[in-house]
């Protein structure tokens, strides 16, 4: 009777832990979306904003639309939060919709600013 107790419980406290493990495995596997809106301007800004992001340790896929300077980012939330992700658009010189108003970001070219494109565009897309 007492073998069978503990035979019971023990079969019992094996398929809980499996259980837990399962979930906790489901759980770093998953992924999050994020849409970030940014001022880049050109080819070479979306090139840069891309390539940054998918260099960082979690992000699965980052694409950047030159149209609405939106820029997707899928990757895992155990590993990186909005703020790494931001943090990573301003290393490339490009401000966004999250960065503050008085932030001091290094410009990658003149079209990230309002100003007027420079005639025959940035200096890095003449080849």
């Amino acid at each position: 009777m007492k073998t069978t107790r503990i035979l019971i419980l023990s079969t019992l406290f094996i398929f809980i832990l499996g259980g837990m493990s399962l979930h906790a495995s489901a759980q770093k596997g998953q992924t999050k979306e994020i849409k970030i809106k940014t001022e880049f301007r050109c080819n070479s800004g979306k090139t840069a904003i891309e390539k940054e992001l998918m260099n960082l340790d979690g992000v699965k896929k980052a694409e950047a639309n030159l149209e609405n300077k939106v820029v997707t980012i899928t990757y895992d939330p155990s590993k990186l939060n909005k703020d790494k992700l931001v943090a990573a658009i301003e290393k490339t010189g490009y401000r966004t919709e999250y960065t503050p108003k008085d932030k001091q970001i290094k410009e990658s070219c003149g079209h990230q600013s309002k100003a007027p494109q420079r005639e025959g565009g940035c200096e890095h897309e003449k080849k």
